[in-house]
Parts: C-alpha cells; structure tokens; sequence
C-alpha cells in the first residue's frame, strides 16, 4: 500500500504532522525529547511461550512495522526524529525485515543488534537533548501530560490515516460478506471466524480486536469472545468483526436473521435508526447529545415493535432504552479500536466524564472535522437486565410474550465507521459494501 506515490506523499506528511504536534508538546512541558518505545512480548506465566503482542500505538502512529519489538522512536524537542530498529542476531527467531520506503526520509532508521546498543544510542542521544528527557512506553512512568497534548490532537486524523482507515473498512467488509455467506450455509461460529480469516487474510493475531461471533442468544453477549465447534440451526448471527490497514483499524458490525419476521423487521428498524443518527454527525455536536437521541429513538422502536407499550416520556423517564442498549453510541476509531483521548476536554488534560445516565460513553467529546467514529447503536434482549426489569415497576411498560419470543435471538447491533467533515458524514463502511467485491 505504502508504494503508492501519492499515499507516499500523504505519509511523509502524516509524519511531519506527528512529529509538529509531538515536538509542540515537548516545547510546552519543557521536556528536552521523548523516547517512544515499541514494548517488547511477555511471556506467559510459568511459561516460555509469549503472549500475542502489538507495538506501543505512539510507536505505530510514527513506524508502520507490526514485527518491531525492542525498537524506539527518538524525538527530540527540536531537531530530527531518528527510529532505532532492533534486528538482535538470535538464532530462535527470524529477525524482522529492515524498514523500507519512503517515510523513511522524515524517520531515519537505524538498524541494531541488541537491547545494550539501543540503550547505548539512547543514553547519547538524550545527552545531546536541550533538556530532560522521558520514555513513554510500557515498563517505563507514563509522561501523562505529555501524552495528553498528542493524545487530545490525533482524534483529527492526517489525509494518510485516512486512506489507511477506508482500506481497513475494505478489507473488514470482504470479512463481512463471506461471513455473510457462511451464515446462509448454516456454518459454526468456529467456522464462520475462519471463513472470515480467509476473507481479509489476517491471522487472528494480526485482527485489531478479538471478533465477536455470536449464533442465536449468544448475540446478546456484548463482548462474545468464544466460538463453538456446533452446527445445526441457527436463527440470528451478530458480527463485530473488523480488519487492520497500515496498523489502522476498521470496527464494524452488521446482523443478521435466519428468516423474515418479527427479529428481522427490528434489524430494519435498527438499521434505519443508525442511518438517521449518522446523518446528524456535524462539527460543533456534542456527542453526548447523539447518545441522548439514539436512546429516544430507540425508545420509538421498542414502542412501534410492540417490546413496549406506554408512552415514549414514561419509556425514558424509566430508563427502559438503557436497559436494551447498555453501552455507548460509538468511539474515536484510529491507530488503534478505542482511540486515546474519547474523553479528553482540552490538551491539557482535562477530562469530559460520561453523564451519570450513560457511564459506558468512551466519547464525550464536540465532534471536530476529520475525527472518525463508530456509530454502534444496538438493542439486546440481556437475561440479567430483563429480570431486573420485570421484577420493577417498569414491567407493565412491557409486552412480555414478545420478549420472550425474541430473547432466543440474542440482540442486534449494526455498527459503521465515520468521518466527520462540514460538508456531511463520508460513512467509510458504506462506501466499502458498495464498493467491496463479493467473495
């Protein structure tokens, strides 16, 4: 992807942004450079094996390598940036290919050996700085109002990191569709995740987050992480299921029913919900005030399929659309699935918390152009909040029959990702089903 000239362009670009914005935070908290440390795997407990492993996101904003454990980022308050690439001459492990192209022109890289020649570039070069220095990565004090400051810029996303996350939507959306497929062919969970491996050509390590996969109830489950083995009939499926491009992250989810009906009429409405929420994505909207509309109109769609009855005031007085979606609207979606600063209310770190009647908002920021998002209503038949909800006064606002009919179901969420721009929402996970090639 990166040999595209003109994506070229866009990353050199990318990097002298990072590195104005990263440089501007040292000037600001009189920090002389920063080392940004890749991490390195740990193994697991009373083992020799390691743990799945990705690069610190402040290292992957700055160099594109997945494989790049035990490496660093210098940058320097003022001056240029330097990558020390860690090649260490072990016969156990392949060693990790040398960075190539062309970023490598604003981060210059230098190949070493072993963990004492990189400490050893370090120590000289923090001598050099104007200043202290400090690390940021794991195992070392967190620079927390360093981080802030880059943490509140990067919600904006640089032209590169856009063309990065519309190739993660593409690629997620093969995923999708073969998934799609599968479920028409009445394949396990198990089954439907390698269709969907095969689909984006991801190994499970290389997804940006663990897929969810749920067959039936199981779609319910909000973070659903196993996969059985078992075939036989299936009603529903949800996927939330994403892709990574250039270590950027698509997040999407889609549901889907086994037959025309009452659980497919509520996907159509659901769906028609989300669009009508992501048309009103604009600069200057408060997210908070969109969680605020999705839970009234979910509050319509709960009346209109006969879950509830009453009026829509008595529905939200109750908390009753907070029971069938207990989570948030959506998130920054970046480098990384839950992009860092959903929270932040400036650079300096000062925090928006989520109100008292939505605590599960990861976004409570004004919306901003070139910001991208997810938009993941959802509404979910939960066993533990429909008991609590029967056994309180809220029961008679509800048609228990219906619930019971469809709590078998599991849920439905549908999930898009969104840029924010003052012409209007460009819906990249809509634009990448119509543009995606079938399987």
């Amino acid at each position: 992807m990166l040999s595209d000239p003109t994506l070229a362009d866009h990353h050199r670009d990318h990097l002298r942004t990072l590195l104005a914005r990263y440089q501007g935070a040292l000037t600001q908290e009189g920090i002389g450079g920063v080392v940004i440390y890749a991490g390195a795997p740990q193994d697991h407990f009373l083992d020799d094996t390691a743990a799945s492993w990705k690069p610190n996101p402040h290292f992957s904003l700055f160099a594109p390598l997945p494989d790049a454990a035990g490496s660093a980022v210098l940058i320097p308050a003022s001056g240029a940036p330097e990558l020390l690439h860690l090649q260490a001459d072990d016969f156990w492990h392949a060693p990790p290919r040398s960075p190539e192209g062309p970023w490598l022109d604003v981060l210059p890289a230098t190949l070493v050996m072993s963990e004492r020649a990189r400490d050893q570039l370090i120590a000289a070069w923090a001598a050099r700085c104007a200043g202290p220095t400090v690390a940021l990565g794991p195992g070392h004090p967190d620079p927390t109002a360093l981080r802030h400051r880059v943490d509140f810029a990067r919600a904006e996303k640089t032209p590169y990191e856009l063309v990065c996350l519309r190739a993660a939507n593409l690629r997620a959306v093969r995923g999708h569709r073969a998934v799609a497929e599968g479920f028409r062919a009445e394949d396990s969970e198990f089954e439907l995740h390698l269709r969907y491996l095969a689909a984006t050509g991801h190994e499970d390590h290389e997804l940006p987050y663990t897929n969810i996969i749920g067959l039936n109830e199981r779609g319910a489950i909000l973070h659903y992480h196993h996969r059985t083995r078992d075939r036989g009939p299936s009603r529903s499926l949800l996927i939330d299921a994403g892709a990574s491009a250039g270590g950027y992250a698509a997040d999407i989810t889609r549901t889907y029913a086994r037959e025309a009906g009452v659980f497919q009429d509520l996907i159509t409405a659901m769906d028609a919900l989300q669009q009508g929420i992501v048309a009103r994505l604009a600069p200057g909207v408060p997210w908070a005030s969109l969680q605020d509309a999705t839970m009234e109109a979910l509050a319509d769609v709960l009346i209109e399929s006969g879950i509830a009855r009453g009026s829509k005031a008595a529905l939200l007085e109750a908390g009753v659309p907070e029971r069938f979606m207990p989570h948030g609207l959506g998130h920054l979606l970046g480098i990384q699935v839950h992009d860092a600063g959903g929270q932040l209310a400036n650079a300096e770190g000062d925090l928006t918390p989520p109100p008292a009647n939505h605590p599960a908002l990861r976004l409570t920021r004004t919306l901003t152009p070139e910001m991208v998002v997810t938009v993941e209503p959802g509404l979910y038949f939960i066993p533990s909040f429909l008991r609590t909800l029967r056994a309180g006064r809220e029961r008679e606002l509800l048609n228990w029959p219906l619930i019971e009919t469809l709590t078998p179901f599991g849920g439905i969420r549908i999930e898009d990702n969104v840029r924010i721009t003052p012409e209007g929402p460009e819906n990249l996970t809509r634009d990448a089903f119509a543009g995606a090639p079938a399987p």
